[in-house]
């Protein structure tokens, strides 16, 4: 099969890849985007282990004050 040539108005090739090149540059502000966002979150997320750790020490230590008071006799 014989291929053709495609003929395009000046115009609506510069028009063309002008919207290229634009849409090139949005996935790639769109691609920092997303990776700042995952950034975030992964520091929001060890944030958050970290509080939870934090808050599991403090309930075991009020646990044992706890016993402490009503049980005094067995420390």
């Amino acid at each position: 099969m014989e291929t053709m040539p495609v003929f395009v108005k000046i115009e609506e090739y510069k028009s063309a890849v002008d919207a290229l090149s634009t849409l090139k540059t949005k996935i790639e502000t769109a691609k920092m985007t997303l990776a700042k966002i995952n950034q975030l979150k992964q520091e929001e997320d060890s944030q958050l282990q970290s509080w939870q750790t934090a808050l599991a020490e403090i309930e075991t230590r009020l646990g044992a004050m706890s016993q402490f008071l009503h049980e005094p006799e067995q420390f």
